[in-house]
């Protein structure tokens, strides 16, 4: 699996590029202004569960909960001798 930062910087340009294209709508009322963000939690999930992010909105602040799968266990090892 490709996980360079080339790979990320390509896509997220090509997610810039689209939502460029998207026309503007017209102007909605004045609502709450978001004044900060906090992250809520982060909990591991079993390996093979798709991993979830959850937001919430407090009135002043946005709430983030993320779930992440841990990854494969690691084959055992042999130990080697220290030289």
């Amino acid at each position: 699996m490709d996980l360079t930062g080339a790979l990320f910087r390509d896509q997220f340009n090509g997610l810039k590029a689209l939502s460029d294209t998207v026309p503007a709508g017209p102007p909605g009322e004045n609502g709450t202004s978001v004044t900060g963000a906090v992250i809520d939690g982060t909990n591991t999930l079993n390996p093979g569960e798709p991993a979830t992010a959850q937001t919430s909105f407090n009135g002043a602040s946005v709430g983030c909960l993320f779930r992440i799968p841990r990854g494969p266990v690691a084959p055992a090892r042999t130990a080697r001798p220290v030289r």
